[in-house]
């Protein structure tokens, strides 16, 4: 039951990641600039209800695994969960903070280019799953 858990919360964060890095993200310099900021507000607080679920699942159900069926794919998937975690916190949180006081194509375009990190990390994890849960 948890690896299809599992499974689902990853699919989910991979389409989310993907949906930011290709639409949201780039579309972020065409947002008005005298409505940027709370635009800006807007979008953090309604794709948090969606992120904080997702990530929260994800962690606490790579931990279950690591416990209860340790695997040398799901050691992989936790790392690249713990990379992507990392990148979110000490690098995206920032950036976000920094657009809620205004445009800044510097940040937008940092925050498009280095989103591939997270894209190519949670994209892995996902492939693994069809490694670890469907071919085993």
């Amino acid at each position: 039951m948890s690896d299809c858990l599992l499974v689902c919360l990853n699919g989910g964060l991979v389409v989310l990641i993907w949906l930011v890095q290709l639409i949201i993200y780039p579309a972020m310099v065409h947002w008005p600039l005298p409505s940027f900021c709370a635009i800006h507000r807007w979008y953090t607080s309604r794709i948090s209800l969606l992120v904080i679920p997702l990530m929260s699942g994800q962690a606490l159900l790579v931990g279950y695994g690591l416990v209860t069926n340790f695997s040398a794919l799901l050691l992989v998937q936790a790392s690249l969960v713990a990379i992507a975690w990392g990148l979110t916190f000490f690098l995206f949180v920032p950036l976000h903070a920094r657009l809620s006081r205004g445009y800044d194509i510097a940040v937008i375009r940092r925050l498009v280019a280095a989103n591939w990190f997270r894209t190519i990390l949670w994209s892995a994890v996902s492939g693994l799953d069809i490694a670890r849960v469907y071919l085993a």
